[in-house]
């Protein structure tokens, strides 16, 4: 993570109908003073703080949402993804950046 006083969310949907964060299927949405929410379509799951520097995942292993923050699973979500799977962002702040957004098919563990 670089800046860390944008706000913005990124994460796992399948489809994108539209920017704004509510559309996010699994996210992690960064409020730019330091809070990290884990966000379901706009539901509040959990939250962690972040600082520049910090790598976030949310990854799919064995059917299960997994979200992580250094290598460290955090929250684990009740719901099931349906595939397939894009990259979604939602860029609330001027100035804000998502950097090395990856899917892959073959994730082992966050």
């Amino acid at each position: 993570m670089a800046e860390v006083d944008t706000q913005r969310t990124a994460g796992l949907s399948n489809g994108n109908t539209d920017t704004s964060g509510s559309d996010i299927d699994f996210g992690i949405s960064f409020n730019g003073a330091g809070s990290a929410e884990v966000r379901e379509n706009g539901v509040y799951r959990w939250d962690t703080g972040y600082a520049s520097g910090d790598v976030f995942r949310v990854a799919v292993v064995g059917n299960q949402v997994w979200y992580s923050k250094n290598g460290v699973v955090f929250y684990t979500s009740a719901r099931a993804p349906t595939y397939p799977l894009l990259v979604d962002t939602s860029l609330m702040s001027a100035g804000s950046t998502t950097s090395q957004a990856v899917i892959s098919g073959s994730l082992a563990r966050p």
